[in-house]
């Protein structure tokens, strides 16, 4: 069963069901897909027991400590650039 199928057959509100879709949706996986529905309740018993990770200062701040770690290991960030090719040496 789909975790469409499994909310659909479960909950009447809508807005419920999107609770939780977006929920499921954190595996990845379409949640019109067969064999998922399994996961809304493997992912419920995982949030109620340990919650959702948020980085400290929101998830900007994630994204400022990314910038930083590429910084410090000689990478360079230009925001806002298309990517054309990747080069790489040594596999790296």
């Amino acid at each position: 069963m789909s975790t469409h199928e499994l909310l659909c057959g479960h909950f009447e509100n809508e807005r419920v069901r999107l609770h939780f879709a977006r929920v499921a949706g954190e595996t990845l996986a379409a949640p019109d897909e067969k064999g998922t529905a399994l996961g809304i309740y493997v992912l419920l018993g995982f949030i109620e027991a340990y919650g959702f990770g948020v980085p400290v200062g929101a998830s900007g701040a994630l994204t400022s400590a990314l910038i930083r770690c590429i910084e410090d290991h000689g990478g360079r960030v230009i925001p806002e650039a298309d990517v054309e090719l990747v080069l790489t040496h040594s596999a790296r």
